[in-house]
């Protein structure tokens, strides 16, 4: 039998840094996306017509003018990465939504994908062949991590947090927190759902989720404040690689990151059933 550590399996995490709050219509239509595979053939991959009708429905029903902006520019991202990996040019609907809330893409189903969005950040998760699911956060000075903890945490969690040097407390909020909506987002449903089967153990060097399925989870701070992590499922496939890329729109330009390494390795902890 094949061990699945020997596998590889290439998980893409894009990540890409919005402009500021104050950013105009007009700066959104001169924005550029490279690649060789436009996301409308015949209008500017900026035009309303990159939204299916249900996503228009969706865009109206949002007062807010920057977080339309935002759910306009995640959909334009979400939509020319799929078109890179796929080749489908379509501004239809290129995904559904699956009763347990989990996205699936249409025309290619096992295609993992997954998204997540906080503040200026948004983040697309991929994977052949697998489940994935990926959560993005931004701390917040103001949230109550301590009654959030006792509400969403395990006791033995919430007392790691607490027995934690203050200014230390938030980072962990934050890890654990992005980690169990991860796995969440992979599976469906909500923390409250998941609560009981939710639990991360800390050791010298990672964190082990406690439950019966094997996993494959990473957890990044990859700037100040800004938390993601991705869950992968492990049937058959286990990480070797990461290609992570990120687009800063303000400066148009893409930053690739490729890290190799054999499994299992720092960030990332094997779950065994």
């Amino acid at each position: 039998m094949t061990d699945p550590l020997q596998t590889k399996q290439l998980i893409e995490l894009h990540l890409f840094q919005l402009p500021e709050t104050n950013f105009t219509v007009e700066q959104m239509q001169r924005l550029v996306i490279s690649g060789d595979r436009p996301l409308h053939s015949s209008e500017s991959p900026f035009s309303p017509a990159v939204l299916s009708a249900d996503e228009l429905k969706r865009h109206h029903r949002i007062k807010a003018p920057n977080g339309k902006k935002m759910y306009f520019l995640s959909r334009v991202f979400l939509k020319h990465i799929l078109s890179q990996r796929t080749g489908t040019r379509s501004t239809e609907n290129l995904y559904r939504y699956l009763p347990s809330g989990k996205p699936v893409f249409i025309d290619h189903p096992d295609l993992g994908v997954n998204w997540a969005h906080s503040g200026r950040f948004f983040a697309v998760a991929l994977v052949e062949g697998n489940s994935i699911g990926v959560d993005l956060e931004i701390e917040n000075p103001k949230r109550s991590i301590n009654a959030l903890a006792q509400r969403f945490f395990s006791a033995q969690e919430a007392s790691e947090m607490a027995e934690r040097p203050k200014e230390d407390q938030r980072k962990y909020f934050y890890k654990l927190w992005t980690l169990k909506e991860a796995y969440i987002k992979e599976h469906g449903g909500s923390i409250a759902q998941h609560l009981n089967h939710l639990q991360y153990v800390q050791s010298a060097n990672s964190l082990t989720l406690k439950m019966g399925k094997s996993r494959l989870f990473h957890s990044q701070q990859p700037s100040t404040g800004l938390h993601t992590a991705v869950s992968v499922g492990l049937q058959p496939y286990a990480l070797s690689e990461i290609q992570q890329y990120t687009y800063d729109i303000r400066t148009h330009k893409g930053v690739l990151k490729l890290e190799r390494s054999n499994a299992p390795f720092s960030l990332w902890t094997e779950i065994r059933g």
